[in-house]
């Protein structure tokens, strides 16, 4: 039995090395995987061509569709709202981005913004009160003196520190020669700015049933500002003092409506991560609306925020506001956005983003992206989460050190967050120049030999087996017979 017992072991082992075969003249290209599984299993993502997924299916560039933190409302009282990552050019929240809203007051950022870019702000001017008949009554003013000698300078801080109407027709009249000319400047640089819902009737905004905006368009309108040094210094200015002249002997002090950044008033208010912010409230058509910047240096995000037609809600005594609407709404999106979002690196240089099989090739090929690319991500999500879904434009050998060979797409859920096209990170010879000697003279050969290799293993497995039964039953029957042997030899000695 002993013997029997060997030679099943070695059998058995012979086996196992038999089965190996295949693998081992399996081995060649290996193609990468297409996707890695959604975050959320049946979740959908629709087939987009490379190019057009960031904007009718995306988030990247302000223009996209599917912002990363939805569009359902998330905030009490706004009509809409818009949460823009600058870094990164992600729309991470929007509520009725496009929907068209009276601006109110926000039309004086176009105002300042267009002095700024077209006027010398070093220029002394002189006050003409002629134009004042043209504000509504109680309208917020800086009290500007006829003959009042001033620097354009002095009238943009006015403007976006003080939000004075009558320092927006000031700059109104002054750089275009009449007001309506400069209304026709405002629209046209929103033009140029991509904005497509957007209409200035004033310089000041004060209601009127001829402007409109849209939360996205106002947002490109504070990106472009912002990224004018001279606008984002007033933007983000809380206090100031105008020099004296002929008409304020002790200057003007300007009172600040930004209550994000200054502290006295409405100190509640207050956000450190605020870089500059301009709000607008009208009991009229408008309602309580804001724009502002912002920005987290350790999180190394920049927002644009937008919140447009908030409610305003006063007290029963008739005076004291409970709830501005406007302030409370963007704090709300101060904290959504640093509070659950982050940012990721989906390329970076030298990164191999998959290797795919190479027809005629003698190996596979690694593909990288042609740029660096950071993503904003929920701040639960990892990069492992994401669905690579790759097009590939070139499989046949040869293939250039850097050619061009296909595109790449990455989903967070449903939201594309970035694309790239792909090049190869290394040259693919063909197979009958790459020098190697492949038996059969040809890939058709060598494939033919692998497919007679896997049948012959095939063969050896299937005839082992015969083998192994065939030595276990006979060792299992000559136990039974020597068994029944001993069992009568015991039977007669009995006797």
């Amino acid at each position: 039995m002993k013997k029997y017992k060997n030679l099943c072991l070695i059998l058995c082992m012979i086996l196992i090395l038999q089965c190996t075969v295949l693998p081992v003249f399996a081995t060649g290209d290996v193609s990468a995987t297409t996707s890695t599984a959604p975050t959320e299993p049946g979740s959908l993502i629709p087939e987009v061509d490379y190019g057009n997924a960031t904007a009718a299916y995306g988030c990247r560039t302000i223009n996209g569709m599917t912002p990363l933190g939805g569009t359902d409302q998330i905030l009490e009282t706004a009509r809409a709202a818009f949460l823009y990552e600058v870094n990164t050019d992600t729309i991470i929240y929007s509520y009725n981005p496009d929907m068209e809203i009276s601006p109110g007051g926000l039309a004086k950022v176009m105002t300042a913004l267009i002095a700024i870019e077209e006027g010398n702000l070093a220029e002394q001017i002189v006050v003409s009160t002629r134009w004042n008949k043209e504000l509504p009554f109680r309208a917020v003013v800086a009290d500007l003196k006829e003959g009042e000698e001033i620097i354009l300078a002095d009238l943009v801080y006015c403007v976006l520190v003080a939000s004075a109407n009558d320092a927006a027709l000031m700059l109104a009249n002054h750089i275009a020669g009449s007001h309506r000319a400069f209304v026709d400047k405002m629209n046209k640089r929103a033009k140029e700015l991509g904005c497509t819902g957007t209409v200035f009737s004033s310089c000041h905004g004060l209601d009127d049933n001829g402007q409109r905006t849209t939360a996205r368009d106002m947002a490109k309108i504070i990106l472009a500002a912002s990224q004018n040094p001279t606008f984002a210094k007033v933007f983000g200015t809380t206090k100031y003092q105008m020099a004296p002249n002929n008409k304020m002997e002790e200057g003007r002090m300007l009172e600040p409506v930004n209550h994000l950044m200054y502290q006295l008033v409405l100190p509640q208010f207050n956000d450190e991560r605020v870089t500059g912010a301009f709000p607008s409230y009208t009991s009229l058509a408008s309602g309580s609306s804001l724009v502002c910047t912002a920005k987290d240096e350790n999180k190394g995000m920049s927002f644009v925020i937008v919140v447009l037609g908030g409610t305003r809600t006063i007290a029963s005594n008739g005076y004291t506001v409970k709830y501005y609407g406007n302030f409370e709404e963007v704090l709300d999106l101060l904290e959504y956005g640093f509070g659950k979002f982050k940012i990721n690196n989906v390329f970076y240089p030298d990164m191999a983003l998959a290797q795919f099989p190479v027809i005629g090739g003698e190996c596979s090929v690694a593909a990288q992206a042609n740029y660096s690319s950071e993503v904003v991500l929920p701040i639960e999500a990892h990069v492992k989460d994401l669905i690579f879904r790759y097009n590939l434009e070139k499989d046949k050998a040869p293939i250039k050190d850097g050619e061009k060979i296909g595109t790449v797409q990455v989903w967070s859920r449903t939201s594309c967050v970035a694309e790239a096209e792909m090049f190869a990170m290394h040259p693919v010879k063909t197979s009958a120049n790459s020098g190697l000697t492949i038996r059969g003279g040809s890939a058709k050969g060598s494939i033919i030999l692998r497919i007679l290799l896997f049948i012959l293993s095939l063969f050896l497995g299937a005839v082992l087996l015969i083998v192994l039964y065939i030595v276990i039953s006979r060792a299992r029957w000559s136990a039974i017979r020597a068994k029944r042997r001993r069992r009568r030899a015991s039977r007669r000695r009995s006797r």
